[in-house]
């Protein structure tokens, strides 16, 4: 029976999970799929860089992880401690190394342009903040629910279907649309 991640997720009882994301469809991940004859091998190191650069932006230490023919595991620890220590510029800076933003977060970010926003911008800054504590509680000191959504496949799937010319489909927005 599925169960939403705020009931599997307690920081309190551990810091350590164990996390595991399939591919549908009977679809490969990484090396030979036998039944097309196709090489998926290359993608393994598109996995392994992404799981690092998620790893070094949210507070979250890899202890381990594996990547198999059509998922992959990882063991992670959630780092609560040093997400304490965050400012707001700091999870702004961690999070758009992942997401773009808005513009008006990209011009609060510029120390040249921050000097031009208008109270209704900062207020929004303020806004962008909460909700990216809210979703990604990894970045904040202000939350502890656990994310709901997931940065990984953007960019690794669109890659996988221009350089395996496949025909599938894959999200590419930058933000959820509960977002201000």
């Amino acid at each position: 029976m599925t169960m939403p991640r705020s009931s599997l997720v307690s920081l309190t009882d551990t810091p350590w999970y164990h996390v595991v994301c399939r591919c549908v469809r009977r679809a490969f991940l990484c090396g030979e799929d036998h039944t097309t004859g196709q090489n998926f091998e290359h993608r393994r190191s598109w996995i392994e860089e992404r799981i690092g650069q998620l790893s070094s932006v949210f507070a979250i230490d890899v202890a381990a992880y594996t990547v198999m023919s059509n998922h992959y595991h990882l063991v992670v620890r959630i780092d609560d401690k040093r997400v304490q220590e965050w400012s707001d510029y700091e999870v702004l800076i961690r999070w758009t190394k992942i997401f773009a933003g808005p513009m008006f977060v990209q011009r609060y970010l510029d120390k040249d342009q921050r000097q031009n926003l208008s109270d209704a911008q900062l207020s929004q800054v303020d806004k962008y903040i909460a909700s990216a504590c809210a979703i990604y509680p990894g970045t904040c000191a202000y939350s502890t629910k656990p994310s709901r959504a997931k940065p990984t496949p953007k960019t690794t799937a669109p890659d996988a279907s221009g350089k395996d010319a496949s025909k599938a489909r894959h999200y590419s927005t930058n933000k959820p649309s509960s977002w201000p």
